[in-house]
This record gives C-alpha cells, sequence and structure tokens, in this order.
C-alpha cells in the first residue's frame, strides 16, 4: 500500500469515528434536552488534513446548563466491560481547560449510559495500553466500575450546581 493510500485509509477511518462520535453525542444531548436542561452542542468541524486532529484536543463535546460534558462510546455491553474502565487518554484530559463536569460513557452493544464525575477521573488510575491505530503504547485513565453513575443521578448534579 503506498504512503498516500494509507494516509487516506487513515483519515477515512478518522473521519467515521469522528461522525460516530458526532451521532453519540446529539443522543446524549437530546436525553438532557428531554429532561429540561438547556443543551448546546459546539461546533466542531473535520479539519482537513488528519495530522491537524490534535486540534480536536481540550475540545468539549457538549454544554449542558453551561458544563463541559464528554461523551464517549465502547463497543462493548456495560456487562462486558473491562474493570477499570479506561475512560480517556492522560493528555486529553489534561488539555481540558477547564476539566468537564462529567464523561457520559455509552455502552453500545446494550445501550447503557454511564457517567463519570470529574473528580473520579482525577483520582483515575493512569494505565498504559497499546493503541492498535497509533501503533504506541499510550497513557490512560481508568477507574473502577463501580465509580461509575447513572445519567439521572448527573441529571440532579447539573439541576444543583
Amino acid at each position: 500500500m503506498t504512503e498516500a493510500a494509507t494516509n487516506l485509509d487513515t483519515y477515512s477511518r478518522f473521519s467515521q469515528a469522528c461522525a460516530e462520535g458526532h451521532r453519540w453525542e446529539r443522543w446524549i444531548a437530546e436525553l438532557f434536552s428531554m429532561s429540561g436542561l438547556a443543551v448546546e452542542i459546539p461546533e466542531q468541524r473535520v479539519r482537513g488534513e488528519f495530522e491537524r486532529r490534535a486540534r480536536f484536543v481540550g475540545s468539549v463535546d457538549l454544554l449542558v446548563e453551561g458544563k463541559p460534558i464528554e461523551v464517549k462510546s465502547r463497543r462493548t455491553t456495560l456487562a462486558k466491560a473491562i474493570d477499570p474502565l479506561i475512560v480517556a487518554p492522560v493528555n486529553e484530559w489534561q488539555a481540558h481547560d477547564p476539566r468537564p463536569f462529567a464523561i457520559v460513557i455509552v455502552f453500545r452493544e446494550d445501550g447503557q449510559i454511564r457517567a463519570v464525575p470529574s473528580g473520579v477521573v482525577n483520582r483515575g488510575r493512569v494505565v498504559t495500553v497499546f493503541d492498535r491505530e497509533k501503533g504506541r503504547d499510550r497513557e490512560c485513565l481508568a477507574v473502577r466500575l463501580s465509580q461509575l453513575r447513572t445519567l439521572d443521578r448527573l441529571i440532579r448534579a447539573l439541576r444543583t450546581r
């Protein structure tokens, strides 16, 4: 495979992952909105070059009641999730200023939704995992499954703070 073909394949996978992520963000935004919370989805555009993807680091997925919320999805069920659960690469989490109020995680295979409050992520364990797409190790923050919260609990916290 030529370098140009490899770059096109990499960019194609990156674009598909961004599009899928935006679909989950819109779904979660709708759930917050149906709960009576003010929701804003900041504009995020896929740039022309895969190499410029680092400009997404530090961006936020949703603003709910003015608080930044990150949305992540996992290709598994909650019951099959590995404990501890990897929630964010360390460098991406540290790039947020201010840090998100919480991370919302969608388990795609069963539709379960859980939230991880910012304070729990901040105290998360740093684990090294091999990133197959990048072909290298990455440091990520992981939390215990017992530390995950239900979406209704996050909604209550957003209403009271």
